[in-house]
């Protein structure tokens, strides 16, 4: 798995599932951010720390599933073209709003 941390499917009944990202997985972050700020927090990690060398952050990070085999067995993402628009940004910035962790945001300007 490309993630350090435990993370969170775009939800039941995606198509193309399971996968992580798109503007799903941002908001699953806001959403959850007062209640559990650690686990938004690494879920933000777990989408920057798979930004590519031209600074494209993967739009959606397609796993494995037995249930479609034409996938292989290791995620995988478009490296070139399918991004998002970067929203996340204001999640991070939630983060820093809720805990006042001023020492994270290197982690996110520093990619």
């Amino acid at each position: 798995m490309p993630f350090k941390y435990e993370w969170e499917e775009i939800g039941p009944g995606y198509v193309y599932g399971p996968a992580f990202g798109h503007w799903d997985l941002i908001h699953q972050v806001i959403d959850v951010m007062p209640a559990f700020p650690q686990h938004a927090y690494h879920q933000l990690l777990n989408n920057i720390e798979n930004q590519e060398p031209s600074g494209l952050i993967p739009g959606s990070i397609w796993m494995p599933s037995p249930n479609k085999p034409e996938r292989g067995d290791s995620a995988r993402w478009s490296k070139d073209k399918q991004g998002h628009p970067p929203f996340w940004v204001f999640a991070v910035d939630d983060y820093l709003k809720i805990t006042g962790d001023s020492e994270i945001i290197n982690q996110f300007t520093t990619h």
